[in-house]
């Protein structure tokens, strides 16, 4: 079995961006030239969209060139996005920077949709909303028994009368954050979403909103003064690559989106390069996209992100995964019949994992694929038997708890191996900077700050449908500064600025699937806990790290700065620890259910300064 340093040399080495291949003499086309005119109001989309076209009949090496100005651009019939490209090879979409923005008339659409294209680039511009996918205001008052708060909306921020409010799709669609009165990150110590059942209008521009039945006690973490931003979520976001290959978003500027900013499915190594979704400048403005900064599932090749800025989003700024399949019925040991969520096809690398305990049934390679009698679903016979798999009922959106949910299916071949975040900001948005459920990947350089709630989660999610559980990561060079305020994180006895875990719907799980994973060289500031914690994991190097607790460090509990549980092969090295906080109790601490001795824990050159604190609590039986 390779160590974690000899997996991420040869990681590395794979890592490597290949050179664009440069296109033909390009061909200028002007949208003016289609009708579509910067600034004058009118709806530019029939004259953009006509320019696409004709670059679509052109082929590679073709620009479809916006002036400065503002194109306003609204839907058209029987489409997702209000610029979609459908079959495109080789084009550019191009502005002049942040000169030329794409303003979306229609809340509830995808700004620019690629579908089936190939290396087609969208560059240098910026898309914002009007009307806006949310609304803000100012709490004037709360009645947490009743479960409501009056919300005075703010001048200039649509009224939750118009349309995409009560168009939003329910729950998932329809709620919003808590904000203090002078801040735009979220309320320290306060829930990071409401869920909203209904509003009514109390007089002009006072809206009295009800919390749904279950989270009417959040309304306790309100006071007069805050501020709340409601959203109208929908929809596939600003820019979303479909069943696209070696697309990219260079340069652009996001200040809005109903969902997602930037998206990928069924698609083949996305780029992002120096991209920013933010506020807008000069606005009071809560938030920028209603969802994920990047949000990637069922892709051959992970996404390039580099170079990016991510502020004020309404959730994770990264999430990549692949959406599993689950095992409906087993026909024999070779033979299954899976519901139709992720794409499988022949030849593809296929794993079955038991949700319920956290076991690795096995992995296979598929040998074909048929459709099954249920719509959608396939019948699949892989090379080799997979022994005890357990059939059920596909998981929901949420996980209740029930004893039905088959095993899961995650395909090994369309889950985004191979991807890079290097070099962006992460700042005061909801969430997480990170979730990563996708294997073989560097996340390098990058700048976190003020997030509400980890930096990085690495592991897969069994109580929502999104894995696997990844392996094979480096982690390097990256800052983790005063990160976790929301409630609920710097609470869990796993909080942690990286989190590392292998979980079951009860715990963590029983394998320790999650394996080969290098964090080295970062510098952590405050975590909400443990700088790491790796809880089911096994060959986790951890070597030349930073760790500083200041007395202004938000913990709730006990830690150290790693937390060790139920792992085996972990290697510390190089860990420096600065522990100015009472709550800081040991460098490293290991659980009794970590292998024993070496097998489990290995440490060396560990410098503590501040407080002084044990080296090594290890509550392992001795041998």
């Amino acid at each position: 079995m390779s160590t974690p340093t000899v997996a991420a040399a040869a990681l590395l080495a794979s890592l490597s961006l290949a050179s664009a291949q440069a296109p033909g003499p390009a061909q200028i086309l002007p949208v003016r030239e289609f009708g579509a005119i910067a600034g004058d109001g009118s709806d530019a989309g029939p004259g953009i969209r006509a320019a696409l076209a004709e670059a679509v009949k052109r082929g590679p090496g073709t620009q479809v060139v916006l002036e400065a100005g503002v194109y306003r651009v609204g839907p058209t019939a029987n489409e997702h996005a209000v610029i979609p490209i459908h079959g495109a090879r080789g084009i550019t979409l191009k502005g002049q920077g942040l000169a030329t923005e794409i303003r979306v008339t229609a809340p509830d659409h995808a700004a620019i949709m690629l579908m089936g294209c190939t290396k087609v680039a969208i560059e240098d511009l910026v898309i914002d909303y009007e009307p806006l996918p949310f609304t803000q205001g100012v709490i004037r008052q709360t009645d947490p028994a009743a479960g409501w708060f009056d919300l005075a909306i703010e001048a200039g921020y649509p009224s939750p009368a118009e349309p995409q409010f009560a168009q939003a799709p329910r729950p998932f669609g329809r709620w919003g954050m808590i904000f203090p009165p002078d801040q735009r990150r979220l309320k320290t110590g306060a829930p990071d979403f409401v869920f909203i059942e209904r509003w009514e209008e109390q007089e002009a521009g006072l809206w009295r909103f009800f919390a749904v039945e279950d989270q009417r006690d959040r309304v306790r973490q309100m006071e007069p003064g805050d501020r709340f931003a409601h959203m109208a979520r929908q929809g596939a976001g600003s820019v979303f690559f479909a069943d696209s290959r070696d697309c990219s978003a260079r340069r652009v500027t996001l200040y809005a989106s109903p969902a997602l900013g930037f998206g990928a499915s069924n698609s083949d190594r996305v780029t992002v390069d120096g991209c920013v979704i933010t506020w807008r400048p000069d606005t009071t403005r809560l938030l920028s996209a209603n969802a994920d900064g990047v949000h990637c599932q069922r892709n051959l090749r992970g996404p390039v992100i580099q170079g990016c800025t991510f502020e004020g989003m309404a959730d994770d700024a990264v999430n990549l995964y692949y959406y599993p399949n689950t095992i409906t019925q087993v026909e024999s040991p070779t033979t299954v019949v899976a519901s139709g969520a992720g794409l499988v096809e022949v030849g593809d690398l296929v794993q079955v994992f038991d949700p319920a305990r956290g076991l690795l049934r096995g992995t296979a390679r598929v040998v074909s694929t048929a459709p099954a009698e249920r719509a959608g679903w396939v019948r699949l016979t892989w090379d080799r038997p997979v022994a005890g798999m357990v059939a059920g009922l596909p998981q929901g959106a949420v996980e209740k708890g029930g004893t039905f949910e088959g095993d899961n299916l995650f395909n090994l071949s369309r889950c985004g191996r191979g991807f890079i975040i290097r070099g962006n900001t992460f700042r005061m948005h909801r969430r997480f900077a990170m979730m990563i459920k996708t294997p073989g990947g560097l996340i390098e350089g990058n700048t976190i700050e003020a997030v509400g709630a980890y930096a990085m989660v690495v592991g897969n999610e069994p109580h929502w449908p999104e894995g696997i559980a990844p392996n094979d990561i480096v982690i390097r060079g990256n800052t983790i500064t005063n990160i976790g305020y929301s409630m609920g994180y710097p609470d869990s006895p796993s909080a942690a600025a990286i989190q590392i875990h292998t979980l079951a719907k009860r715990g963590l799980a029983e394998d320790r699937v999650v394996q080969g994973i290098t964090i080295e060289g970062n510098t952590f500031t405050n975590p909400p806990g443990a700088a790491v914690f790796v809880g089911s994991a096994s060959e986790v190097m951890i070597a030349d790290n930073d760790v500083v607790y200041t007395p202004a460090a938000r913990l709730t509990h006990p830690t150290a700065a790693v937390e060790i549980a139920r792992s085996a092969g972990v290697r510390i090295r190089g860990l420096r620890l600065t522990a100015g906080h009472e709550s800081v109790t040991a460098a490293i601490h290991v659980d009794a259910q970590t292998d024993p001795g070496v097998l489990g824990l290995q440490h060396a050159d560990v410098e503590i300064s501040g407080r002084p604190v044990e080296i090594l609590r290890d509550e392992r039986p001795p041998p």
